[in-house]
């Protein structure tokens, strides 16, 4: 095992750190001791943390938010939004930009919105009745099922509308030679 023999100013397992300096420090360029981390041109960075540009974050604002900037601790939550732009977490809307303050999203994500959210209700049914989407709309099912639903939900007048859609899927029974149920699987 090598190792380095430091004269007496001096300490470390390669002799770097002024003896004059406590353990967790690092001699900075002008000949002071650092307790934080040494930036490329060896100045002392207090903090010991640097933001996204490599500058110093000072130690009252010690965090990296979401943006790789420096933060004060236990500050509002920073993330990009769908843009890029750098927004706090409670202005981000539903569809992932940032609402510019003063405008906040309403209850539904939507920037200065009014809070009439639209609801939704999703609902599986197999039905063997009609052959095609075409044979369930044209048999009125389709129209009397978003009318009680509109009115179970007081959608009435212009307060909102109940709109369908429809995934078509086919699927086949596999049995066993004795006739037990083995699976349902849709393709």
């Amino acid at each position: 095992e090598q190792f380095c023999l430091c004269d007496a100013d001096w300490k470390g397992s390669l002799c770097q750190v002024s003896a004059a300096c406590a353990d967790n420090e690092v001699l900075a360029a002008d000949g002071t001791c650092c307790a934080g981390i040494l930036m490329a041109d060896q100045t002392c960075c207090p903090s010991g943390v640097t933001n996204s540009d490599g500058l110093c974050c000072a130690t009252t604002a010690s965090e990296i938010d979401g943006c790789g900037r420096c933060s004060p601790p236990g500050s509002a939550e920073v993330r990009r939004d769908s843009l890029g732009v750098c927004c706090e977490e409670q202005y981000i809307t539903g569809d992932g930009f940032c609402c510019v303050p003063p405008s906040e999203p309403d209850e539904c994500g939507v920037c200065d919105g009014v809070g009439n959210c639209p609801r939704s209700q999703t609902g599986t049914a197999a039905s063997e009745q009609f052959a095609t989407v075409d044979e369930l709309w044209l048999s009125g099912a389709i129209t009397d099922f978003e009318e009680q639903y509109a009115a179970a939900a007081g959608l009435e007048g212009t307060d909102g509308e109940v709109t369908s859609q429809f995934t078509v899927q086919t699927s086949r029974r596999l049995q066993h030679a004795d006739g037990r149920e083995l699976a349902i699987t849709g393709f």
